[in-house]
């Protein structure tokens, strides 16, 4: 059984102390809100192989950890486009 928080509040008001408190509890990964605001923003701003190298530059401890159909629904591309740009980039993410 897994346990999904979503704490919420105004700005300054303790949210990202929050989200620091519940990753070192171990209830991790936690996000802040702007965090998911700048991949939205990034979806919008880079194309696909942008979006795959940033990523894998962000986060390279999740390097062949997420199912890649996750993996593609969060660049926002289809699993068939990440394969074809995972081989000619050569990655394996």
């Amino acid at each position: 059984m897994s346990l999904e928080v979503i704490g919420t509040g105004f700005g300054r008001t303790g949210t990202d102390s929050m989200r620091e408190a519940l990753t070192m509890l171990g209830f991790g990964p936690c996000h802040h809100m702007s965090e998911v605001m700048a991949h939205s923003i990034t979806l919008h701003l880079l194309d696909a192989p942008g979006r795959l190298l940033r990523f894998q530059r962000k986060h390279p401890e999740l390097t062949g950890r997420i199912p890649k159909k996750e993996l593609a629904a969060y660049l926002n591309l289809t699993p068939e486009t990440l394969s074809r740009l995972k081989q000619r980039l050569g990655t394996e993410a």
